[in-house]
């Protein structure tokens, strides 16, 4: 049984409820989008790594300053990506720590509306028990 009053509050903790569904959809996509970059830094640096390999071995081999020259271009681009790979994935990981806060902010407003209509719940039933005995009195017979 709800009152208004708990009813009121029901309203609230579905907005809240939403909220918080919302809040961890966007948690869920910044969590991927975080993935997704420190993936695409990992492949980036194991690029690096053979293109260097790649590069020293035919450096060893040929031994000519232009090869070298444009092998260390190639390198330098590289690890300019690289560390703009790391910048992206800096920025991912704290969009995706903030949704992370903003979710656990929104589940605890849930979770507290939930305890907040318990209770009021509780007052409700407490108070029709009370109005149902005092019926209960005032039909009752009466002795003199």
């Amino acid at each position: 049984m709800m009152n208004n009053g708990s009813k009121r509050f029901a309203n609230l903790k579905r907005l809240a409820e939403w909220k918080e569904k919302e809040a961890a959809t966007r948690f869920g996509r910044e969590r991927r989008e975080r993935d997704g970059a420190f993936k695409r830094l990992q492949e980036l640096r194991q690029y690096r790594k053979e293109y260097l390999q790649r590069y020293t071995q035919s450096v060893q081999a040929d031994g000519s300053v232009t090869r070298m020259r444009e092998y260390q271009l190639f390198i330098d681009k590289l690890d300019e990506a690289v560390a703009e790979q790391e910048r992206l994935l800096r920025h991912h990981e704290d969009r995706c720590d903030l949704a992370k806060r903003a979710w656990g902010d929104e589940y605890t407003n849930t979770r507290t509306l939930d305890t907040v209509i318990e209770r009021k719940r509780g007052e409700e039933r407490r108070a029709q028990a009370k109005s149902e005995q005092r019926l209960i009195d005032d039909r009752g017979p009466r002795r003199s």
